[in-house]
């Protein structure tokens, strides 16, 4: 039997305590949603502004809004904590959600000044906020991968970024997509996420943020690893199909025509 979640009411409005989704949704409109993650953490409690015609954070076209302060999820939905985390009921009694939520190993080991790293095709990256790099592990021969000279590589969403990742090198190559006539051998798509969420702790240092919002909206993880994106998913085969095309009609165009010669026989 499916659990009956939880309700709490905003402004005359009911919206249901989705722990699953991390979410407030309304009761009986599914496309509503209020992300936590969207909220302000504030330890005992999560503040947002809230407009009550659109019943959701305020928008471009918002005309006013109000602040509105929810309860933690542990204590709104105790039971649906205990089940997304793992943990008994009992555990749940007396913790903050950052303490249920986030791995505290993991982010007391990022205090004590450990860099988190990440996988990129075999080989680990330091994720470096200071330097605004991640730094391939024992390679001294490159600055590794500078996030200050990928922005050209962010993903329509912002929240990752996908490069070509030259193995070798431990470095992004530039791919002139107007000359490329196949896809490279030695240089792959892979996606690697923003600063803000390989480091949450470091990034919220170094911007003068708050720390525990900053993770509760980016939560540390373990054996972090880059995904390797398909060329297929991205422009690249038109871009290769385009530039054959283009180098088949300059061949043709600069082929020397031959002329032909009648030969007019001979006169009687």
């Amino acid at each position: 039997m499916e659990r009956q979640l939880p309700s709490i009411t905003i402004q005359g409005t009911s919206f249901m305590v989705d722990v699953m989704k991390g979410a407030l949704i309304e009761t009986g409109n599914p496309g509503n949603v209020i992300l936590f993650k969207e909220m302000d953490y504030k330890g005992d409690c999560y503040l947002f502004d809230y407009d009550p015609y659109a019943k959701n954070l305020p928008g471009i076209g918002s005309s006013g809004f109000i602040d509105v302060r929810v309860l933690p999820m542990a204590v709104l939905d105790p039971e649906g904590m205990a089940l997304k985390y793992g943990k008994r009921p009992d555990e749940i009694i007396g913790k903050t959600d950052f303490e249920i939520m986030i791995d505290q190993d993991l982010y007391q080991r990022r205090l004590s000044g450990h860099l988190p790293v990440i996988e990129i095709m075999g080989h680990p990256f330091y994720v470096d906020v200071r330097m605004d790099s991640l730094r391939p592990k024992d390679d001294f021969s490159t600055p590794g991968i500078r996030y200050s000279e990928i922005d050209n590589y962010a993903h329509p969403d912002d929240q990752r970024y996908w490069i070509p990742y030259h193995p070798p090198s431990h470095s992004i190559r530039e791919i002139d997509a107007g000359a490329i006539t196949e896809i490279p051998k030695d240089i792959f798509l892979v996606e690697i996420p923003t600063l803000e969420k390989l480091d949450p702790v470091g990034y919220a240092r170094y911007h003068g943020f708050d720390i525990a919002q900053t993770v509760m909206a980016n939560p540390i993880e373990r054996n972090m690893a880059a995904k390797i994106v398909d060329w297929k998913e991205t422009a690249l085969p038109d871009c290769i199909k385009e530039n054959l095309l283009k180098q088949t009609k300059n061949k043709l165009q600069n082929t020397p025509k031959k002329t032909i010669r009648r030969n007019r026989g001979h006169r009687m």
